[in-house]
């Protein structure tokens, strides 16, 4: 790379404030390409922006500052250091807010909304990026990277949405997001866009779109050789293949896919990914290597304090006991244990306002209390569930639920 012979050809030079200046600019000229190649998360890129945010510092060079800091921003979240993430952005903001700078502020408010999203503060998170997004017109970063496909606002707050239990703003919101992002030209920006949705799908459960998304994801990624990307989309094309049929070649790709993922030195997101590997094995009919890889996921999501998928982890232990138990003597243990992992699956949910998570959850243990013919808890935590979400939403859990609610419980029913 070109800047490495710059900052070579620095060593021979004198300390001074323009040598200074030069070595910031190599510095952060570094950094771009490192990401693209290596992953966020990459020592190489904290190596960069940490250099830089001390040359700042020796120069008073506040511009050069903001993208510094937001290049350690994205290393320290996509490491799954979250509350490191938020102290880099909180400081991203104060000087953002500083300079009065609209797109400044744009880029600092949007980068705190994944962050809160991690760590299950997903009200608060879309604030930020509704915030973020209102105070400047994205119209006008066509072809800036930095301002919008470094950080595809839209597309996360359709997450944060999805979370909080609006199915249908989330799809449109995301719609929205990716539209955007094609029209800026930009590979990276684009891959981005395309591995958020198939995110977002996932989430869904949408099999078939997670695999849209995530194929064209891969597809850039391999073209312009973003290592990040091309991780994230394999691991979601793996699970799609797995849900639509195909569970061995899925989890065996999973497999090698969060190999890759980790060698990024990555661990954003992790118990998602590793959720997607248990619910593989699962449908693969080994809940036994399931249940394994749903603790390792528990433990990456205590450790790192990254809760988005918390409750689907409950939930998916939840499941692979019940199938574990099938073949188990002590088959009323494992429904224990299995209504244990569903009750707290909707106790996280319910503290952190994950409406659709919870929904989810109750739906597995309605359908439990229902096999014990409890018909009447079961359409009561039904009903409940499905009270968060707005009365006009359509999804396939939704319809099922209120499907239910009908079939178990008609006195119920009817005072909804």
């Amino acid at each position: 790379m070109l800047a490495r012979r710059g900052l070579k050809a620095l060593e021979s030079l004198p300390d001074s404030i323009d040598r200074a200046r030069l070595e910031l600019q190599l510095q952060v000229a570094l950094g771009v390409p490192l990401t693209d190649r290596l992953g966020y998360a990459a020592a190489e890129v904290e190596q960069a922006y940490s250099r830089a945010r001390d040359l700042c510092s020796q120069v008073s060079d506040t511009p050069t500052l903001l993208s510094v800091l937001h290049g350690l921003y994205r290393f320290y979240i996509v490491r799954g250091q979250l509350h490191t993430a938020r102290d880099i952005v909180q400081q991203l903001i104060k000087v953002a807010e500083e300079t009065g700078d609209a797109k400044q502020i744009f880029i600092a408010r949007a980068a705190m909304g994944p962050t809160l999203i991690h760590l299950g503060e997903f009200e608060t998170a879309a604030e930020h990026l509704e915030t973020g997004m209102a105070a400047y017109d994205p119209s006008r970063q066509v072809g800036d990277r930095l301002a919008y496909g470094a950080f595809m606002p839209g597309a996360w707050l359709a997450v944060a949405q999805w979370l909080m239990g609006r199915p249908d703003e989330a799809l449109e919101t995301n719609r929205i997001a990716r539209e955007f992002a094609a029209k800026q030209h930009n590979p990276f920006a684009v891959a981005y866009g395309e591995s958020l949705s198939a995110w977002l799908h996932q989430y869904r459960g949408d099999a078939t779109m997670v695999k849209k998304h995530a194929d064209a994801a891969i597809e850039l990624a391999r073209t312009h050789d973003f290592a990040q990307w091309r991780a994230i989309g394999t691991m979601l094309s793996a699970w799609s293949m797995a849900a639509l049929g195909d569970p061995e070649a899925g989890r065996t790709m999973l497999t090698r896919g969060i190999e890759g993922f980790r060698r990024t030195g990555s661990e954003l997101n992790l118990p998602h990914f590793l959720s997607l590997l248990a619910d593989a094995h699962m449908r693969a009919g080994d809940p036994k290597a399931g249940l394994a890889v749903i603790e390792e996921a528990l433990a990456t999501a205590a450790k790192n304090d990254d809760r988005v998928w918390e409750p689907e982890l409950h939930r998916l232990k939840g499941e692979l006991l019940l199938r574990l138990g099938e073949s188990a003597a002590d088959g009323g243990g494992a429904r224990e244990a299995s209504e244990a992992a569903f009750r707290s699956a909707i106790d996280v949910a319910s503290r952190q306002k994950s409406r659709s998570l919870e929904l989810r959850a109750a739906l597995s243990l309605a359908r439990l209390l229902a096999a014990g013919d409890n018909n009447h808890e079961a359409t009561t935590l039904l009903a409940a569930a499905v009270h968060h979400l707005p009365a006009d939403s359509h999804s396939a859990e939704l319809d099922e639920a209120r499907a239910m609610i009908q079939s178990l419980d008609r006195p119920v029913a009817a005072d909804l």
